[in-house]
């Protein structure tokens, strides 16, 4: 969609032929249809669309590296990417865009900021061990599931909720 670097991408391919860019989802490119056209003419560039939820797991798999090529912009400084955890559960090696959210993974997620860097850090995790890292990127997946988000909501919901009645009792016992 919008928020990803189609031009990191080509610029990756171009340079490195002999790599395969599977990409999986729905080309969808609203504001600026023709962005990712240079990327798609490329013979090493496969575009998948779009698999059925249930598949993910399997088609992350089936992946080398992940990436989240995401352009720097005010969208991807506050996006949170469903994506990015999703390879973390898988145990993949992930270079990304030096976006905020990528940041929270330090030692687990390769950041990179134009074309020449990006390949390097691919080229870097590509020859890292396999089995390195999974059980750090699995953990850290696991620590960020929606129930261990829904229970941190839940305990500021209840602190901010504790903290407004002691105001509230402080305000009172100030009136009397």
């Amino acid at each position: 969609n919008e928020k990803v670097d189609y031009a990191l991408l080509e610029g990756v391919a171009r340079t490195h032929p002999d790599w395969h860019l599977v990409l999986v989802g729905a080309l969808d490119l609203m504001v600026h249809p023709d962005r990712a056209d240079g990327l798609k003419r490329l013979p090493n560039v496969h575009w998948l669309g779009r698999v059925p939820v249930d598949q993910v797991p399997l088609a992350i798999a089936g992946m080398d590296v992940c990436v989240l090529p995401y352009e720097n912009n005010a969208w991807t400084a506050n996006i949170n990417s469903l994506k990015l955890y999703e390879y973390l559960a898988c145990g993949r090696p992930i270079v990304a865009t030096d976006v905020p959210a990528a940041r929270e993974f330090p030692g687990l997620v390769r950041i990179a900021s134009d074309p020449e860097s990006f390949a390097h850090e691919i080229a870097d995790a590509l020859a890292e061990d396999p089995s390195k890292l999974v059980e750090a990127r699995q953990a850290a997946a696991a620590a960020n599931t929606w129930d261990v988000r829904v229970t941190a909501i839940e305990t500021l919901l209840i602190d901010a909720l504790a903290r407004k009645q002691v105001r509230q009792m402080q305000a009172s016992e100030q009136a009397q």
